[in-house]
């Protein structure tokens, strides 16, 4: 999804709050975005009904919340670090 686009993928992590991720996380991330990139641009050239655009929208939101899950195990491991 970033590539050599760093200051999409700033964005991207300011968005979620992700910038404390260390660099084993940030690689799975840049792996997890891109696939789902990928599939929300096939998703986007098809031509869905209400009930597959609802089951896209719910998709979404499932990404977000595991975007804050991660952030929220992330500061739960730094601190069990200390």
């Amino acid at each position: 999804m970033f590539g050599s686009q760093d200051s999409k993928k700033e964005k991207y992590l300011k968005k979620y709050h992700l910038e404390d991720l260390d660099e084993d996380d940030l690689k799975v991330l840049d792996e997890i975005s891109g696939e789902f990139l990928g599939l929300s641009k096939a998703a986007g050239m098809l031509t869905m009904n209400s009930t597959e655009q609802a089951k896209v929208q719910h998709l979404s939101v499932l990404v977000k919340q595991n975007w804050m899950i991660i952030k929220k195990l992330n500061e739960i491991s730094n601190k069990l670090d200390k």
